[in-house]
């Protein structure tokens, strides 16, 4: 990766990550961002509760923009630590009108997903997700020739409490 593309993804990284920390905030969450990149983004609590949030951006572009699609990856290791905790993954997609939608996943649901194949593995060591925004709302993760309707996870905030 070239270094004015790695830059560009990691400033893409730190607003999506601020993006979910202001909406956390909002939801009266206790947030406090990692400095140091070991697999967590955020830190949150509520209620003497402590929630450990990955936060995966993307940013939909002129080339993506008639099929509504953005690819995420996730690293195989942080995931199989993550997943061991009370812990949520949230997908910022940033639209090209300036809005964001946030997919708020519990690690145990995409853990399942990766348990029925929906999920694999590229190259290894990186899990694709690869969603699908709908006009109508609905957004769908697609898969090796499936497709699971996520769109109950959209801004489902209170689903981390």
């Amino acid at each position: 990766m070239k270094k004015n593309e790695r830059m560009r993804t990691q400033i893409r990284g730190f607003a999506g990550t601020y993006a979910v920390a202001s909406e956390l905030l909002f939801r009266n969450y206790i947030v406090q961002p990692m400095s140091i990149d070991a697999g967590i983004d955020l830190v949150c609590w509520k209620n003497n509760e402590r929630y450990d949030i990955q936060v995966k951006t993307a940013i939909e572009s002129e080339k993506t923009e008639k099929t509504k699609t953005l690819i995420y990856e996730l690293g195989k290791r942080t995931f199989d630590v993550l997943s061991k905790v009370n812990s949520f993954y949230v997908f910022v997609a940033r639209m090209l009108e300036g809005t964001n939608k946030f997919i708020v996943i519990p690690s145990h649901v995409l853990k399942k997903l990766i348990e029925e194949s929906k999920l694999y593995l590229m190259g290894g060591d990186i899990y694709r997700v690869t969603l699908k925004f709908n006009q109508d709302g609905t957004v769908y993760l697609k898969g090796k020739g499936t497709q699971e309707d996520l769109s109950y996870y959209m801004n489902k905030w209170d689903l981390i409490s």
